[in-house]
């Protein structure tokens, strides 16, 4: 398996080891939209991060693809950022102040893409990750490239 495959891991119950033994082991592509009619603009991308210090490279590699980007530092302003901006993706920390990332991912009421950053991976987290609609986790350190 490559790198990405490393960093990036699939929370599909259909495509997760943990959940069918018969599934690829190979992360799955998930085609997002950055456009919608709907709103007459471009949806942001909202990263939810506990941690100021790696939000620029994220911005970085968000700006390359021209994509709009929110940002908030806990949960509760989180929450309220993807209720109010209706983000194409959201990017959330598991630990952030206030609310926790899966918690933030729980409440939301909308069945928006999203990635859950956590410093390791294991079964129970990945139960609760796809419990509360995660896509993929992605496990640090976090790599530009890679996202």
């Amino acid at each position: 398996m490559g790198r990405l495959s490393s960093m990036i891991r699939p929370l599909n119950p259909a495509t997760t080891p943990e959940f069918s033994p018969y599934a690829a082991r190979r992360p799955a592509r998930i085609p997002i939209d950055f456009t919608s009619p709907e709103i007459g603009r471009r949806p942001p991308v909202a990263l939810i991060l506990a941690d100021p210090t790696e939000a620029p490279p994220l911005l970085e590699s968000l700006q390359q693809i021209g994509a709009p980007v929110v940002v908030a530092s806990n949960g509760a302003a989180g929450l309220r950022l993807i209720e109010t901006e209706r983000p194409a993706v959201i990017v959330v920390d598991l630990w952030l102040p206030v609310l926790n990332g899966l918690e933030v991912l729980r409440r939301r009421s909308e069945a928006t893409p999203a990635f859950l950053i956590a410093d390791f991976t294991s079964p129970g987290l990945r139960i609760e990750a796809v419990a509360a609609r995660v896509l993929a986790l992605i496990v640090r350190p976090l790599d530009p490239d890679t996202l």
